[in-house]
């Protein structure tokens, strides 16, 4: 199993974050982006949270496979 070290993580994220201050929409699409990463490590790794993004995903793929298949 690997450890990650959440508080040094956080910080630096913080960090990059408010030397983003100058510009607002910066720190925007940076926030937007970790967020992103958040969700997209939580899918991979298969925790309960990445479990239910994967099944939200597959009744969102279910459901546009159905309404092609009806056209």
């Amino acid at each position: 199993m690997i450890l990650i070290n959440l508080d040094h993580w956080l910080q630096q994220v913080l960090t990059v974050w408010q030397s983003l201050s100058a510009h607002v929409w910066q720190q925007d699409a940076f926030l937007l982006l970790v967020c992103i990463i958040a969700c997209l490590l939580l899918f991979f790794t298969g925790t309960v949270i990445g479990l239910f993004i994967q099944s939200l995903w597959g009744i969102f793929i279910s459901s546009r496979h159905s309404d092609e298949e009806q056209r």
